[in-house]
């Protein structure tokens, strides 16, 4: 018989990016992401033997998502000059659709600062592609700075631009290239 949910790995990071947004990374428990999950402790600790790995995986899997976007996103324009640019807008505009953002990655952050290696790795491999990939650097680098300005006032729960505000700057971004 198969069994129609998601491999217990997925519902594990799941489990945990919900409760990390609702409680934050500092109150979240093992035992509290096992039972969102629907899998015993000992099997959450087969695939993350601590919170430290969990929460590492949590900010991995977000690069792991905005990279799988960008480069769907990329795909569908491809034809296109600087469809990478305007990849990295669309996978931004996306990101802002589905869900709130990832506050929780702040503060699993602050519990441990190398959690920020993997996005700044990220960022760096998005801005050299930026530079090789467009025929004019300026307003590519312009629209990374914009979103990555945008998504820390988000971060830091400080953001002042209305939804329509963002619709519209994210869709100038995009004309600019």
């Amino acid at each position: 018989m198969n069994d129609p949910r998601p491999p217990a790995q997925e519902r594990i990071l799941a489990a945990a990016t919900e409760i990390t947004k609702e409680q934050g990374p500092a109150h979240m428990s093992l035992e509290a992401v096992a039972a969102r999950a629907g899998i015993s402790k000992g099997g959450l600790l087969y695939h993350f033997p601590n919170k430290a790995k969990l929460l590492e995986a949590i900010v991995a899997h977000h690069v792991d998502l905005m990279r799988q976007a960008i480069a769907e996103a990329a795909e569908r324009d491809s034809k296109r000059a600087n469809c990478f640019a305007r990849a990295y807008v669309e996978a931004f505009r996306e990101e802002c659709k589905d869900e709130p953002p990832p506050a929780g990655i702040l503060a699993a952050i602050a519990e441990n600062p190398q959690l920020i290696d993997p996005i700044r790795r990220f960022h760096k491999e998005i801005a050299e592609r930026l530079r090789q990939e467009c025929t004019d650097v300026r307003p590519a680098l312009t629209a990374f700075l914009a979103i990555e300005g945008i998504r820390s006032l988000d971060i830091f729960d400080a953001q002042v631009l209305t939804a329509g505000e963002r619709e519209t700057l994210i869709d100038y971004l995009k004309e600019m290239m």
